[in-house]
């Protein structure tokens, strides 16, 4: 009886390369057609159609629709602001304002410089939330406030047990989220912003973000 032999090496990583290789091009798709039409108007198989792929292939590497949405958010939220860098930001020299600076910076980058259907797709989620949404907080966006609460703290002294970090938290947030909602090929009050080099835009949230915790600390 012959025993059973195993798969060459060469051929398994060749099976894996593919089947990474799909699974990211029914991201990249399904990122393009979730920013067109928003989560609650998106079809698998429009996704499908778009990368060139069967359901079969979405359900195996993501489970359901809303598997792939989740990985859909996952690759959104790396692009826009990755848990990595930030966390070393975080344990990085320097006090909490530079800090804090950084992760501006990078943001406003994401957002000027680099916007694409990521930024869309966020955006979308944010004014028509998706029925996934706590399951997005819990493993997306409260990673991230967790680590950036703390430096609110050090650079406000306000304690960490107190809710008014989240006020800090809120004056930090509101500018780039404006960025990030307002399609800048609309013609809104704030289109000529755009235009601007992404330092210059960075610039000035700066200045008007630690102006504003500086005050909300000392008059708390």
């Amino acid at each position: 009886m012959l025993k059973p032999t195993r798969k060459p090496e060469s051929q398994t990583r060749r099976s894996r390369t593919d089947g990474e290789a799909t699974r990211s091009r029914i991201i990249e798709a399904a990122g393009l057609v979730f920013a067109e039409r928003g989560y609650h108007d998106t079809t698998s198989k429009e996704i499908c159609k778009r990368a060139g792929a069967n359901l079969a292939a979405v359900n195996y590497h993501f489970g359901s629709r809303d598997g792939l949405y989740l990985a859909v958010i996952s690759e959104v939220m790396s692009h826009l602001l990755e848990l990595e860098y930030l966390q070393q930001i975080a344990s990085g020299d320097g006090s909490a304002e530079e800090k804090l600076a950084l992760l501006i910076d990078g943001l406003v980058h994401s957002l000027i410089e680099e916007r694409s259907w990521h930024t869309r797709v966020w955006a979308r989620e944010i004014l028509t939330p998706s029925p996934v949404l706590p399951e997005i907080t819990a493993t997306e966006s409260t990673p991230r406030v967790e680590i950036i609460l703390p430096l609110l703290s050090e650079l406000t002294g306000i304690p960490s047990d107190d809710p008014q970090r989240f006020y800090g938290l809120l004056g930090l947030m509101s500018p780039c989220l404006m960025l990030l909602i307002i399609d800048p090929e609309l013609p809104t009050p704030i289109q000529p912003i755009y235009s601007r080099p992404a330092e210059e835009i960075s610039d000035h949230i700066k200045r008007f973000v630690f102006s504003g915790l500086r005050s909300f600390a000392e008059n708390r």
